[in-house]
């Protein structure tokens, strides 16, 4: 992973990584003896070498090489004039309306350039999975599933409207910006800290001890859209977008990036499909 590091992250990526921990990359890279134990999937990995940018660098490094392998894809090049690639790539979430048979081919083109999988061929969300959220649940709060690009598809099974409690995320957020950067560094600190140092389990506190790390407000099950916007404005990111659609929209999101569960009013379902697109080592190539 070190040679990795040394390869594909930028001058740019170290002077960020810098800017917002204090330290300098050539720190961390010192003081890691075993690499092993971050080579992997796992989400996050609690360690005191995050208050030197680990779980930045692990971010950037996987985004970076997934660029690279997307950048060896001759032969599906044409993809990135697709709209729906622009789009997404800008958002890091696209809405499929009124997906047909006829959308097929360049569905499966959009995401095997997405993943860079050029073999691979994609199913459509399916089953039918309802969702009847009343008041609080952890998938409510505001969280990044993963350190790095990770693809998870909706199918929305009749029109849903913000009563139904449709999926919600932050534009753009998929991106790892320096304010996205931000946001993690300080999260994961916090996380590691309090796993480490002061005996956080799960029973303790849920959304603190979650692998998928979340926005922590003053309330740690802040669920309210205006009060989730003026934490997002804090780090300087961009409010939340919540996520209508009609029957038979087809959701695709880079769940690396801001997103949660919108919750319904009372009384109203959500019916959708779903795909979760596997997940590999992001630093194999």
């Amino acid at each position: 992973m070190k040679d990795k590091i040394n390869k594909f992250l930028t001058e740019g990526d170290k002077s960020t990584i810098a800017e917002i921990t204090g330290h300098n990359i050539n720190t961390l890279l010192a003081e890691v003896k075993d690499w092993s134990i971050f080579n992997n999937i796992k989400k996050h990995v609690e360690t005191e070498y995050d208050k030197l940018g680990m779980h930045l660098v692990r971010c950037l490094l996987a985004e970076r090489i997934l660029e690279h392998k997307r950048s060896l894809l001759t032969d599906l090049k044409f993809v990135s004039d697709y709209p729906e690639y622009k789009k997404f790539m800008e958002d890091g979430v696209y809405v499929w309306e009124n997906f047909s048979r006829e959308d097929y081919t360049r569905y499966n083109n959009l995401l095997r350039y997405l993943t860079a999988r050029p073999n691979s061929n994609f199913s459509t969300p399916n089953g039918a999975r309802i969702d009847e959220i009343k008041g609080y649940d952890v998938q409510c709060t505001l969280h990044v599933d993963t350190f790095f690009p990770a693809f998870k598809l909706f199918g929305y099974l009749h029109d849903v409207s913000e009563q139904h409690g449709p999926f919600a995320y932050v534009k753009g957020s998929h991106k790892n910006t320096k304010n996205k950067l931000k946001f993690l560094y300080e999260t994961s600190c916090t996380r590691s800290n309090a796993v480490l140092n002061e005996n956080l389990t799960r029973n303790k506190n849920i959304e603190r001890w979650n692998d998928s790390l979340r926005l922590i407000t003053k309330n740690d099950y802040c669920i309210t859209h205006s009060d989730i916007n003026q934490y997002l404005e804090k780090y300087g990111l961009p409010p939340e977008s919540i996520i209508t659609g009609n029957k038979n929209s087809i959701i695709i999101a880079d769940t690396s990036g801001l997103h949660r569960r919108y919750p319904a009013s009372n009384g109203f379902q959500r019916k959708t499909s779903r795909m979760s697109i596997e997940r590999v080592n992001p630093f194999n190539i």
